[in-house]
């Protein structure tokens, strides 16, 4: 299917020896403390900044979301969505998901982000396929 699709999809953490590799890593090298990921902030070392490295929570992507949403004129695309046309999406839950965001309910933002996104893709592959 991916292929069909003119997709790559092969991906580092699809590679069974790395996940047999992580399986196989004593529970010491994966925790150290309370830094979860011990092993691969180790390996990253010298690639990351320490202060994502060596983070102790997540990332918070909020102000992403909304320049990209902005950028994007999101308020327009949430408004007429093919995905809601095509049967993906409940376009009324979306304008009432996105309303939310607009209002400051943050917990929105990842499937607002990921709705965005392949409609987007949606969009762009039709107009690659005419």
């Amino acid at each position: 299917m991916e292929a069909h699709q003119a997709i790559e999809g092969r991906h580092p953490f699809h590679d069974r020896r790395l996940i047999e590799f992580a399986l196989a890593l004593p529970e010491n090298q994966r925790w150290r403390g309370d830094q979860a990921k011990y092993v691969l902030r180790q390996a990253m070392r010298r690639h990351l900044p320490d202060a994502i490295r060596q983070r102790k929570c997540k990332a918070e992507f909020g102000c992403l979301f909304t320049e990209a949403f902005a950028r994007e004129g999101a308020g327009g695309v949430f408004q007429s969505l093919r995905l809601a046309a095509e049967g993906y999406v409940d376009a009324v839950a979306v304008r009432k998901m996105y309303d939310r965001y607009l209002q400051g309910d943050q917990e929105n933002g990842w499937p607002l982000w990921m709705i965005l996104a392949s409609e987007l893709w949606l969009n762009n592959t039709s107009i690659l396929q005419s």
